[in-house]
């Protein structure tokens, strides 16, 4: 008898291939049988999908919940949102190895997961402890390793400003660099990560990460990078890429990829071009995005500290620090100065890679027409406005008063206004999605209940909860850009070939069931940017390893995910 028989659907396999009407059995928790039509079964559960579509379970190829998922194992937004997979470690950083700096980790899992640090047990040194301790722990769903070039290359030469700042390292550096990744490897870690426009990869040459890359396709594990620029050095970011996958034969993929700024959109156009004669020449390369328009939402407090250490715990106190003139006028010195020497730093390190015919991308994390206004309750007409626009219509015409008015936009808001960066344009999403080399990706992370957004470091972005009901409901059903079949390829077999999940990421006799239900018609994204923790609709049951994660649309108590490890 099989324990669960789902029948009356539409399998849309995920290889691509027309869906169509059948039936698929599970016993235990891989698939035992399917195939077309109907047919008399007993089983244990019947689930009817009738006018609905049965499908692999949504891989997402670039999370951050290894920050979250000790805290939030049980991982609602993302079951809820028809993902069974998370591949977690990314843009050159993992909450593994720590080196023995657990309090580091814990600090970050801490701001991460909207907890407080005494919250947070963190009993793992490596990426095997980590494992386990998710083994233990219990998960929701699967949880796919990546290890971070940044976190190796900070235990190896110090972070910035002890060390990790030089762009060469020593050969005992280098040495220890690739000890440490063979160790995630053999542990299991499927994939490299590398972060090029953060501290400290982006202080790495092409070939240090060649070097790696080389190592870890001995393992016949993955590259997946978030480039060094995403604005105006775009094409030459990806040329790198493009390199580094070329002369170490690794698998890669560009992630989360796009082009900021308006000056820079239609630069997909050539990136995907160069992907696709590169693949033509036999490199296994490939894009990943997700369809949003603005990218890193947080509370508008986080851009009055370039040292988030040094934020008050609350908004109620952020407001009390802005209300205050003399406290005012100390953070926005600090503030100057610390941004004055971010400045400095970057023109050093540009010298120091242009030097190695490495282009680095501009580098101002508080550039005000890189940022965008999101959510703004005093002032809604200020919304998807750059901070710089906004400025100059609160009558801030000096750009040195850029602060000034986000002060006092903050507190006509009690504390309430989000910003996030951008902006991208929705004609080279499209693009990317139309490209068939490129997989759908959320670049979250994973939340059970709502976080409290009350911390000004907090953000949460509505990519979180509602990218893949966002593709299919949007992009697939209402603007026809992508059939149904496609879209499921790109969230399920696409990722899964990348990654060598040769068990996952399709709907096969023998391979483990985790399948999504969802009715095509219904599916839509209802997360927002000033409301982003909200599920989306359309999506009834969800399986992962052959037991139900979401049964008629409601989180199970089963924990049926595993950690795995690549071998």
């Amino acid at each position: 008898m099989l324990d669960i028989l789902v029948i009356n659907g539409l399998i849309a396999d995920g290889t691509g291939n027309p869906p169509y009407e059948g039936y698929l059995g599970i016993k235990e928790e891989r698939i035992a049988t399917m195939g077309r039509g109907q047919k008399e079964l007993s089983a244990k559960q019947i689930i009817d999908a009738n006018g609905m579509v049965i499908a692999p379970g949504f891989i997402d190829l670039h999370t951050h919940s290894d920050a979250t998922l000790s805290v939030h194992n049980e991982g609602e937004s993302t079951l809820k949102a028809g993902v069974t997979t998370e591949c977690v470690g990314q843009c050159g950083s993992s909450v593994y190895p720590t080196g023995g700096d657990t309090e580091q980790v814990q600090n970050r899992i801490a701001r991460s997961a909207g907890v407080k640090p005494q919250d947070v047990e963190v009993d793992w040194n490596d990426l095997d402890g980590w494992l386990g301790h998710l083994q233990r722990k219990g998960v929701g769903c699967n949880v796919v390793p990546f290890v971070g070039h940044g976190v190796i290359r900070t235990l190896a030469m110090g972070a910035e400003g002890s060390g990790g700042e030089r762009v060469e390292p020593s050969h005992d550096e280098l040495r220890s660099m690739k000890r440490l990744l063979s160790d995630a490897m053999q542990q299991g870690a499927f994939a490299l990560s590398t972060g090029l426009e953060y501290a400290p990869g982006r202080n790495a040459a092409t070939e240090e990460l060649i070097t790696l890359c080389k190592l870890v396709d001995s393992y016949n594990g993955a590259h997946i990078s978030h480039m060094r620029s995403e604005d105006e050095k775009t094409i030459s970011a990806a040329e790198e890429i493009i390199e580094i996958a070329e002369k170490s034969g690794i698998s890669s993929s560009i992630t989360h990829h796009k082009a900021v700024g308006k000056d820079n959109w239609g630069n997909v156009n050539h990136t995907i071009r160069l992907v696709q004669q590169a693949r033509d020449r036999g490199v296994d390369i490939m894009v990943d995005l997700y369809p949003w328009r603005y990218f890193a939402q947080s509370n508008l407090g986080s851009l009055f500290f370039a040292d988030r250490s040094k934020m008050p715990p609350d908004r109620e106190a952020m407001l009390q620090m802005l209300k205050s003139t003399d406290q005012w006028s100390k953070m926005k010195a600090e503030l100057q100065s610390q941004m004055k020497k971010m400045r400095r730093e970057y023109q050093r390190r540009k010298r120091a890679l242009a030097g190695l015919g490495i282009q680095a991308g501009p580098y101002d994390p508080f550039d005000p027409e890189v940022r965008y206004i999101t959510h703004c309750p005093s002032h809604p007409e200020f919304e998807e406005l750059s901070v710089g626009e906004v400025q100059r219509r609160m009558g801030y015409r000096d750009i040195d008063k850029v602060h000034e008015a986000l002060r006092e936009l903050y507190l006509a808001d009690e504390g309430a206004t989000l910003a996030a960066g951008g902006v991208m344009s929705e004609e080279d999403i499209i693009t990317l999605l139309e490209y068939p080399h490129s997989a759908i990706c959320t670049d979250g992370a994973t939340f059970t209940g709502k976080r409290q957004l009350d911390h000004p470091a907090t953000g949460v972005h509505p990519r979180n909860y509602g990218t893949f009901a966002k593709v299919l409901g949007y992009f697939v059903r209402e603007k026809g850009i992508l059939s149904l079949e496609e879209a499921v390829r790109k969230m399920t077999s696409l990722p899964a070939h990348l990654l060598n999940l040769t068990d996952r990421g399709l709907l096969r006799e023998g391979l483990y069931a985790d399948i999504t239900i969802f009715d095509a018609d219904r599916i839509a994204n209802r997360a927002t940017y000033g409301n982003p923790q909200v599920s989306p609709v359309g999506i009834k049951h969800v399986l992962v390893n052959g037991k139900p994660a979401v049964q008629d649309g409601q989180l199970t108590e089963n924990l049926a995910g595993k950690p795995l490890r690549f071998c």
